[in-house]
């Protein structure tokens, strides 16, 4: 009874905290993934999976082309897929190896204020709306779209460094390879269809402060695997995410 009044009344905030919770143990997973596996591998090898799981329910559902698609719309959605996804999670899972899931995510809780600040200063945009909710293409579509851009960047890229084979070399472990399968299952397509689904149902300033609840989440994460966590380390995720509160709450 309780369940079904929270899925009716509070439906897209449950999706975006189960989106935050996801994303939040996808990190620690890439964490101690990124321990053996270099970055470029580790992204090339999500994305294809999450290519695999897109287009196979894409398949299923009969959805076999994206509906009022234009050249510019490709290639912006291309070129985002280029930057945020085969740059961004590059540099994203090198930040894990480096400072851990939980310092990660907590820095990572810049991108929202980041965003809204750019986008005033170059596009003079006010922040109003959720970009992939308002558009026609359906959230499926524009996250294949995107997860293709970055894995043709990555295609580029991984012949330039030295010695490449040797970073898929611990793919050849089936053990890595299904945990790496699980992961992108619930982080990449899981995931994004919690998001899509909170900005859908759920004004937007309240979908993405929740949706940025990652570096809370991390916090139980890293005590149960036995991290020592300060209490300056819940002061600044309180602090961060009072932040995107305040900046999203007005619109």
């Amino acid at each position: 009874m309780l369940l079904n009044f929270l899925i009716t009344n509070f439906g897209g905030e449950l999706a975006a905290l189960g989106a935050a919770f996801l994303w939040a143990l996808s990190a620690v997973i890439y964490a101690h993934l990124g321990q053996k596996i270099l970055p470029l591998a580790l992204n090339l090898s999500k994305d294809v999976i999450a290519i695999a799981f897109i287009a196979l329910t894409l398949i299923v559902q009969g959805n076999y082309l994206p509906t009022d698609m234009n050249a510019l719309s490709l290639g912006f959605l291309l070129l985002s897929g280029v930057l945020g996804i085969g740059l961004g999670d590059t540099f994203y899972f090198e930040a894990l190896n480096h400072l851990g899931a939980r310092r990660t995510l907590l820095v990572e809780a810049l991108a929202p204020p980041l965003s809204a600040f750019i986008a005033l200063i170059f596009l003079q945009e006010a922040l109003t709306r959720a970009a992939l909710a308002e558009t026609a293409i359906s959230p499926l579509w524009s996250t294949l779209l995107r997860l293709i851009g970055g894995v043709l960047v990555l295609l580029l890229w991984i012949p330039l460094q030295k010695q490449p084979h040797l970073g898929f070399k611990p793919l050849q472990s089936k053990q890595l390879l299904g945990i790496i399968t699980i992961t992108a299952l619930f982080s990449t397509y899981l995931g994004i269809l919690l998001q899509q689904t909170a900005l859908k149902y759920t004004a937007t300033g309240i979908a993405q402060s929740l949706l940025a609840t990652s570096p809370l989440f991390v916090l139980p994460i890293a005590i149960g695997m036995g991290e020592v966590v300060s209490p300056r380390a819940f002061l600044g995720v309180l602090v961060a995410l009072g932040g995107i509160g305040l900046l999203f709450g007005n619109h």
